[in-house]
C-alpha cells in the first residue's frame, strides 16, 4: 500500500539513487529520482513530500538547492545525505532548512525512520501553511476600511472606540465588523484575534 507523502531523491550517484528507491519503495512510499538539483526543479510536480538530498552533486551543490527550497517556501520537509559530512556541514544544512543529517553509508531502517517522522512533520507544517495561505486570500478580500476596523478590532477595541479612532459612526463599525465576519468565516470576535495572530498578523501591511 502506497503511502500518501511521496518521496524525491536527488543524488547524482546512480546507484546509490536506486538502493535508496528499492528501500524507500519496499516501505510503501512513491519515489522519485533526479540525478540534480536542476534536474529536481525542472521535473518536481508540485506535490509536498518528502526530499532526500545529497550535499555534493556537479551540477547544482545541494546545500544551493537547500536553500532555493528555503527561499521559494516549496512544501518539502528536506533530509540530507552525504558522504563527507561534517559537524560544519550538519550545521549549514540545517541552518539552510533542513530537518535531519545523516552521513553514508546510510543505515536503511535508520533512514526510513528519518522518513517517517519527516513525513509526520511534513503534514503538519503543509496543512498550517495551507491555512495560512487560505487566511490570506480572506483578508486580501477586504476592503481598505474593514482592514482598518479588523486591526482595531484584535487591538480589543469595541465598536465606539472604533468608531472614534476612525471618525465613523458606531452603526458604519457594526456593519464594516459584520462584513469582516464573513468574510473570514469567523464566528466571534474571540476566533479573528486567535486567526490574526496565529495565521495572518502582518499580512494586510504586508498586502500594501
Amino acid at each position: 500500500m502506497t503511502r500518501t507523502m511521496p518521496v524525491y531523491v536527488v543524488d547524482d550517484d546512480a546507484n546509490m539513487r536506486h538502493a535508496l528507491r528499492r528501500s524507500i519503495t519496499a516501505a510503501g512510499f512513491e519515489a522519485h529520482l533526479y540525478a540534480g538539483g536542476r534536474d529536481f526543479l525542472g521535473g518536481w510536480d508540485g506535490r509536498p513530500g518528502c526530499l532526500v538530498l545529497d550535499l555534493s552533486m556537479p551540477d547544482m551543490h545541494g546545500m544551493e538547492l537547500l536553500h532555493t527550497v528555503d527561499r521559494r517556501g516549496l512544501d518539502l520537509v528536506v533530509l540530507v545525505i552525504t558522504g563527507y559530512g561534517t559537524v560544519e556541514a550538519a550545521i549549514r544544512a540545517m541552518h539552510g532548512g533542513a530537518l535531519d543529517f545523516l552521513e553514508k553509508p546510510v543505515d536503511n531502517i535508520l533512514l526510513l525512520e528519518k522518513i517517517e517522522a519527516a513525513v509526520v512533520t511534513g503534514q503538519q507544517r503543509f496543512a498550517r501553511r495551507a491555512l495560512a495561505r487560505d487566511y490570506r486570500q480572506r483578508l486580501a478580500a477586504l476592503t481598505t476600511r474593514e482592514g482598518e476596523v479588523l486591526e482595531l478590532l484584535v487591538l480589543g477595541m469595541t465598536s465606539p472606540e472604533i468608531g472614534r479612532e476612525l471618525a465613523i459612526s458606531r452603526k458604519t463599525v457594526d456593519i464594516h465588523r459584520s462584513r469582516i465576519m464573513q468574510k473570514l468565516d469567523a464566528a466571534s470576535v474571540t476566533d479573528l484575534v486567535r486567526d490574526w495572530y496565529s495565521l495572518g498578523a502582518g499580512a494586510l501591511h504586508a498586502r500594501s
